[in-house]
Parts: structure tokens; C-alpha cells; sequence
């Protein structure tokens, strides 16, 4: 199996020769092309396709995950965005701050021209074509409904507002909004060659059981079937405990859910037996500061948990530090090729 059967297979639910390997890593992939300035790169697509090729050439993982990071809609839309030049980017001040009115004032963006949504996808489309169909690429279309909402209102204070029912109906064409853009980008993506796209979905740790399937399950949902109607493949990331929403989450229409290991283990392990694919269950964290036995380590006990289970994608449940060694990434993918898939 190449890298794109591989995953593909995985997603179908079908045998394996190994566990499929994603890194989400694209803060880093820019240290193997040799940049220096994150800021820089992060808004080019030549030095991200550079970065994400560069890495694969040497790790051999089996998808590459191209994006920019999670303020690139907020941006097309009209935030004022910070480039640190060694730090991810971030809102200097949400765009709706002084209040939803000033959705007024907001179309959805074009990804073929709203920057920085059109860099990558230049990145995708060079990506695609250098690696001949060998690797999954993967088109993150940024922040899914509730936490690209977040970033043009202010977390505390889109909390706030879907709590208050005056606001009902403005919260509403906010995630109506929000949800286009989301859905505009990511068929963007597909177009320009992305087997597949993720958004980052507002889980139960930020919104409670009953508000993520009144304000975010429903929008999920209209997302991954607009991707899928596409011919792609759909993910749904949550970086809490999902335990809670797990069948719910699984019941937007994603193909792969992407979670972090604060949801347990058991409990993912039960989902992917009887529904879905799951990427991630890595800490981020341990890529970081571990050492590269302790990573090794930490993989050998997650291969263990998830024996048997063909639709287990392997890799990091979040985005990797900016600093996390090469080395530790190396590990990774060198402990995960050690083992056939049971």
C-alpha cells in the first residue's frame, strides 16, 4: 500500500498493512525547508508547500495536513491578524467586538483571492501534484462554525451571547455566516486538489452537551455533508474530552474524527469498533518536552490500546509546538513502521 490507499483504506474501514501516520504539524514542517521567519511562511504558499514536502521527503508520513493556523478565515474576513515571527498568529482585536451588528458588514470570502486562503491553496495545489497521488493531502478549512464565530467576537463574549436570548437571533445568522465560510473554503480546497478537509469544531469543552447539539451538531453536520457530496473526505476536531458527544459528533457525517488523548482511550476505542475513524490519541505536549523513549513509548502503549482496530489514524491530537524537536518526530514515525497493523 502507498500512503493514499493506506489512509484511504483506514477511512473505509478496511485492513491495513500499517497504521496510518499524520502529523499535524505545520508549524514546524517549515524548519525542514530551512525558514526561519513562521510569520513569514505561514502566508506563502510556495514556502508552505516547500515546508509540508520537505518534511514528508523525510519522515514518510502518510497525509500531509496544509493549513496556515486558526485565524486565516477571520483574516479573509477582515481581523487585523498578528505574525509573530516564532509564535502562531493570532487576532490583535476581535472584528465584532463592539457588537453583532457589524455582521452587516460581512460576505463571505472568495479563497481564490481573500489571502491568506488563497496561499494555501497554491500550497495544496503543489503539494497534490508533487506527491502524484502517493500521500493524502489534507486541506484544513480552518475554524469550524462556533470557533470562527470566537475569533471575530471574543470567546467570552460569543459565550455569552448564546446564552443571552436576545441575542438569538443575531447568534444565529452569526453561525449561519460562519458555516458558508467554512464550506466555501473547504470545497475550495477539493477543488484545488485536497483529498479531504477538517474543521475545528467547538467540543464540550467550551460548550455544554446541550449547546453544542443546538448551535454546533447541526452546522457540523451541514459541513460534512457539503464535503462529502464533494467526493471529499471530512474530519471534525475537538481538542478537549469528547466523551460526552462522541456518538453525536460521529453522527455529523464525518469520515474521521480528529481527537486529542483527554478523551479516554476506552471510550474511543469502542467508537471506532462500532463507527468511526479516529485520528490523533498522541499528547502534543509529549512531542514537545518528552524525550524520544518516553514518545516511543507513549506510541507503543497507544498502538497497544487500539490492536485490531482498522480505522485508527496515528499522530498528535493537536497542532505541534513551534519547538518541538525534529527528532521526537522522527521517533514517531520510525515506532509506528515497527508494527504491522493487527
Amino acid at each position: 500500500m502507498n500512503s493514499l490507499e493506506r489512509m484511504m483504506a483506514a477511512l473505509n474501514g478496511q485492513p491495513v498493512d500499517q497504521t496510518p501516520v499524520a502529523i499535524h504539524h505545520f508549524l514546524v514542517t517549515g524548519r525542514y525547508a530551512g525558514f526561519d521567519d513562521l510569520g513569514q511562511w505561514l502566508q506563502d504558499g510556495d514556502m508552505l508547500a516547500a515546508g509540508q514536502l520537505a518534511s514528508w521527503r523525510e519522515l514518510r508520513h502518510d497525509a500531509l495536513l496544509i493549513e496556515n493556523g486558526v485565524t486565516a478565515m477571520a483574516q479573509a474576513l477582515g481581523s487585523e491578524i498578528v505574525y509573530p515571527k516564532s509564535i502562531p498568529p493570532h487576532v490583535r482585536r476581535p472584528l465584532l467586538a463592539d457588537g453583532l451588528e457589524g455582521l452587516d458588514h460581512l460576505r463571505v470570502p472568495d479563497p481564490r483571492t481573500a489571502h491568506p486562503l488563497c496561499e494555501v491553496l497554491k500550497a495544496v495545489r503543489i503539494c497534490r501534484r508533487e506527491t502524484q497521488d502517493k500521500v493524502f493531502i489534507m486541506g484544513r478549512a480552518d475554524q469550524g462554525p462556533n470557533a470562527l464565530a470566537m475569533a471575530l467576537r471574543g470567546p467570552e463574549q460569543w459565550l455569552m451571547d448564546l446564552m443571552d436570548p436576545d441575542q438569538d437571533a443575531l447568534v444565529t445568522r452569526v453561525l449561519e455566516l460562519t458555516t458558508a465560510c467554512c464550506t466555501r473554503y473547504a470545497l475550495a480546497l477539493l477543488e484545488a486538489g485536497a483529498h479531504g478537509s477538517c474543521i475545528g469544531g467547538a467540543g464540550v469543552s467550551v460548550l455544554s452537551p446541550q449547546l453544542y447539539m443546538q448551535r454546533e451538531w447541526p452546522h457540523q453536520r451541514s459541513w460534512c455533508q457539503a464535503v462529502r457530496d464533494a467526493g471529499g473526505r471530512a474530519f471534525v476536531h475537538a481538542c478537549g474530552n469528547e466523551q460526552a458527544i462522541l456518538d453525536d459528533m460521529a453522527d455529523t457525517g464525518a469520515h474521521s474524527l480528529e481527537l486529542a488523548p483527554d478523551t479516554p482511550l476506552t471510550a474511543v476505542r469502542e467508537l471506532m469498533l462500532r463507527l468511526t475513524p479516529v485520528l490523533g490519541m498522541l499528547s502534543p505536549i509529549l512531542f514537545e518536552q518528552g524525550t524520544t523513549d518516553e514518545l516511543r513509548d507513549h506510541v507503543r502503549r497507544t498502538l497497544k490500546m487500539f490492536a485490531g482496530c482498522s480505522r485508527f489514524i496515528i499522530g498528535p491530537g493537536c497542532a505541534l509546538p513551534v519547538d518541538s524537536p525534529l527528532e521526537n518526530l522522527a521517533a514517531f514515525v520510525d515506532e509506528v513502521r515497527r508494527y504491522p497493523a493487527s
